[in-house]
């Protein structure tokens, strides 16, 4: 089964990429009519950040295409294998490539001739760091394999996930909201301090912990009830968990977005 998970990660993956070979194109239109200055490597770097994005939200989505083409899902249920065994083995690939293919856009940034993404991480927010934007994709996975649960054609499991994704990539950290709250306990150098104590690294670990457990609770219950029943029940299910872990996401919206936070990207916090 991993050999199959695998072929088919890289298959979906490499669908994604070959679009890459666009970019280069688009350099040379720049060159021929825009002249909007970019070198090739901007072009190439940002290219890359939105290709790992699409990628990955690609992968996720299409985590059980193979088995819905083939009509091979009653089958999957049928095999005598742990569920745990059945999601690593979905995820795992999946996850991997991902990884890959981050390394090479950070490369890419690395050598971008500006220093960093041209878009100024518009796509990717490469002043969080590799590990954020790591774990980021483990989340990206982790959304796709409670929604192809569900059933990928559910609509409103996808707004919902996807409103979790969004607010993960861009808009919430409930590290901004710990130290607003110790701020107005005791003070702004002690929240200040703390941030300079857990560093960038103590910041991702502690906001991708408080990410993950509420999409673990929703995958919890899910494999409980992941069977042949009509996906309408899974939905029902899925609804049903899913108003604890979506008011969570609403409330660190709201505090990240009213936190005077310190920046992730702050030179002391770097380390």
């Amino acid at each position: 089964m991993w050999m199959k998970e695998i072929r088919e990660t890289l298959r979906q993956a490499a669908f994604v990429m070959s679009f890459f070979v666009l970019v280069p194109l688009l350099y040379i239109m720049d060159t021929e009519i825009y002249d909007t200055g970019w070198s090739l490597i901007d072009y190439l770097s940002n290219g890359m950040d939105f290709f790992v994005l699409i990628s990955a939200l690609y992968l996720a989505y299409g985590m059980f295409r193979s088995e819905d083409d083939q009509g091979a899902l009653e089958y999957l249920l049928s095999v005598p294998l742990r569920r745990s065994s059945l999601f690593a083995a979905k995820m795992v690939p999946r996850i991997s490539v991902c990884a890959v293919l981050l390394t090479m856009a950070s490369v890419f940034n690395s050598i971008c001739g500006t220093g960093g993404s041209v878009l100024h991480s518009l796509i990717l927010n490469w002043g969080a760091g590799y590990l954020y934007l790591l774990l980021l994709m483990v989340f990206i996975q982790l959304c796709g394999l409670v929604l192809n649960i569900v059933g990928a054609r559910s609509w409103s499991t996808s707004l919902v996930l996807a409103f979790m994704v969004l607010m993960v990539w861009k808009l919430v950290a409930f590290t901004f909201v710990l130290q607003d709250a110790i701020a107005k306990v005791f003070g702004w150098r002690a929240s200040y301090n703390f941030m300079l104590t857990i560093g960038r690294t103590g910041q991702t670990v502690i906001d991708f912990a408080v990410f993950f457990l509420p999409v673990l609770y929703i995958l919890k219950s899910l494999a409980g009830v992941w069977d042949m029943k009509p996906i309408r029940y899974r939905e029902n299910v899925f609804q049903r968990k899913v108003m604890l872990p979506l008011a969570v996401f609403i409330v660190l919206l709201a505090g990240s977005v009213s936190s005077s936070h310190w920046d992730l990207s702050h030179p002391l916090l770097m380390g």
